[in-house]
């Protein structure tokens, strides 16, 4: 089975804002972004352990399929979650997000 869609969230928080900015995002806002569609199957968060490769963060947030993807992108409610999240830690942090759909898969 190939994987499906991603929508994918980096984020960069000030090192004084990690635990509050942790604690907000691991206990509301993924239940609050996993709620808003029901295309989504899956959410996990990642912090960046080497490299240096820009954002410490990154959250994927796994769909079954594009057209749930399409639909989550498109949905106001996205424009609200960003909003919320802007509010809650634009002084405190960056963020960008992307949706990625699937064009190689082994295993």
């Amino acid at each position: 089975m190939s994987p499906g869609p991603l929508f994918v969230v980096t984020s960069s928080v000030e090192p004084s804002a990690e635990e509050p900015w942790n604690r907000w995002y691991d206990e509301e806002h993924l239940d609050e972004v996993m709620a808003s569609s029901p295309a989504i199957e899956s959410a996990t968060r990642y912090r960046r352990r080497y490299g240096d490769a820009g954002d410490q963060y990154l959250a994927a947030y796994s769909f079954a399929d594009r057209d749930g993807l399409e639909s989550f992108v498109r949905d106001e409610r996205l424009e609200r979650m960003a909003a919320d999240f802007e509010r809650r830690g634009g002084a405190v942090s960056a963020i960008r997000w992307g949706a990625y759909l699937p064009i190689a898969h082994r295993g």
